[in-house]
């Protein structure tokens, strides 16, 4: 018996689609300024050719045994960040992901199959985070230290779950992709 382990590339996976970002900062006279930033991101398409010359697939806006990890066609982060004049700073931001469908409810033929009904979509989710921060000057030896408080997810949004038939091993963690949704819920963190 022998093992042939070529080393070459033997699939392909291409993407179409769109990433925009866009900011703006203005002034707010004596109370500091405001700073908006927008992230975006498309997906029209996300092609996947197992092995050279076999069918290809599309897996935008799929999740699921033959696709794994969700890829939502739409996603972004829409962050309002004040500065103000009295050494403090607070940060909203807006994460959004959108639904996804099971591989298995696709037109393509090499993706469909029959597929158990409470695990054809997971929901689109919205996810708000808030940060505050304050920099001391002059503290001991060092000039300025700076204190951080935020809470991501303050609304304790739950990721969506599937049903064991459709999470494969490799991508799913405890019937959820933790990888593309907020797993712990609501999250206290605070730094120095």
């Amino acid at each position: 018996g022998f093992i042939d382990d070529p080393i070459l590339n033997t699939g392909s996976l291409q993407s179409k689609g769109i990433d925009a970002e866009a900011n703006y900062r203005f002034e707010m006279g004596n109370v500091g300024s405001l700073a908006l930033q927008f992230i975006g991101t498309y997906v029209d398409k996300f092609l996947t050719e197992p092995l050279p010359g076999a069918p290809k697939y599309d897996c935008a806006g799929l999740f699921g045994t033959v696709c794994g990890t969700p890829v939502p066609d739409w996603r972004h982060k829409l962050r309002a960040n004040w500065t103000t004049p009295w050494n403090m700073d607070l940060a909203l931001t807006w994460r959004y992901i959108a639904a996804v469908d099971d591989d298995r409810t696709s037109s393509d033929p090499s993706l469909a199959a029959d597929v158990i009904q409470t695990d054809k979509r997971l929901g689109s989710r919205s996810y708000l985070d808030l940060t505050g921060s304050y920099t001391f000057s002059e503290v001991g030896v060092f000039s300025s230290v700076t204190g951080r408080l935020g809470i991501n997810n303050i609304l304790d949004k739950d990721p969506p779950l599937v049903g064991q038939d459709t999470c494969p091993a490799v991508f799913c963690n405890g019937n959820t992709f933790p990888q593309v949704y907020d797993t712990l819920g609501r999250y206290v963190f605070l730094g120095l």
